[in-house]
C-alpha cells in the first residue's frame, strides 16, 4: 500500500488509512447480508475489506487500473466484484441489475427485497457530478454514505437561512434526507490533505420533499 500511496501522491489522491475511522463509517452504514453495496473509489480497500465481511454483495468501482488490480490481488471474496470504470459514464441501470443477480446467486435472496446502497469517498472536483448521477437513479437506491470535503458536506446538509445553503443543498434535500454524521481529520489519510473531511448520510425519500 505504501508503494501505491507514493505513486498516486502526484495525482492528488488521499487514501483513508485510519482503521478506527473506517470502522466508524462501516458502523454508520450498518450493512446487512441482504444488501448490495456499491463502493465508488475503493482506493487501497480500507472500507472494502470490512464491507465484504458484512454485506451480501459488494461492487467496487475504481477508475485507476493499477489500484483496481492491486485490490483484486489483495482482497479475495466471492461476494466482491471490482469494476475498472468511470462512475460518471457507466450504465448504472445495468450495474444494479447485474449486482442483484449476483447477490441472488450467492445468497439465494429475493432481488426485490435487497437494498442497493452507496459508499464513497468523493474528491471535491467530482462530488457534484457524481451526486447528480446518483440522484437521477431515484428510488433504485436506499441510501448513500459519503465522505466529502467538509465544506461540501456542510453545503449539502445545512438548512435554509444559513450562509452555506444553496443550489446543492436544495438539489440533494429534494430527493434525500441529509444528515452530517461526523468529521474526519486530515491525519486519517495518506498523503495528509490540506482540508478537513466529513461523513454524511443521504437517505433517499419515498417521494420528493415537495411537489414541483
Amino acid at each position: 500500500m505504501t508503494r501505491l500511496i507514493k505513486a498516486k501522491k502526484s495525482l492528488g489522491q488521499n487514501f483513508l488509512t485510519d482503521q478506527q475511522v473506517a470502522r466508524r463509517i462501516i458502523d454508520a452504514v450498518f450493512p446487512l447480508s441482504t444488501d448490495i453495496v456499491i463502493e465508488i473509489g475503493p482506493g487501497t480497500g480500507a472500507l472494502t475489506r470490512m464491507l465484504v465481511e458484512r454485506s451480501g454483495f459488494v461492487e467496487a468501482i475504481e477508475l485507476d487500473q493499477t489500484l483496481a488490480d492491486e485490490l483484486r490481488g489483495s482482497v479475495k471474496a466471492e461476494n466482491l466484484s471490482i469494476l475498472t470504470a468511470n462512475a460518471l459514464t457507466l450504465d448504472w441501470g445495468k450495474l444494479i441489475t447485474d449486482a442483484k443477480a449476483k447477490l441472488q446467486s450467492l445468497r439465494r435472496v429475493d432481488q426485490e427485497g435487497s437494498r442497493v446502497r452507496i459508499v464513497a469517498n468523493l474528491p471535491y472536483y467530482i462530488s457534484t457530478p457524481i451526486l447528480q448521477k446518483l440522484l437521477s437513479l431515484d428510488r433504485r437506491l436506499a441510501d448513500m454514505t459519503l465522505m466529502l470535503q467538509k465544506e461540501v458536506a456542510d453545503r449539502i446538509t445545512t438548512g435554509p437561512g444559513s450562509k452555506e445553503y444553496g443550489s446543492l443543498s436544495v438539489m440533494v434535500q429534494y430527493y434525500c434526507i441529509a444528515a452530517k454524521l461526523f468529521e474526519v481529520s486530515p491525519e486519517a489519510f495518506a498523503p495528509v490533505p490540506r482540508v478537513q473531511s466529513a461523513v454524511i448520510k443521504l437517505t433517499v425519500r419515498e417521494r420528493p420533499a415537495v411537489e414541483v
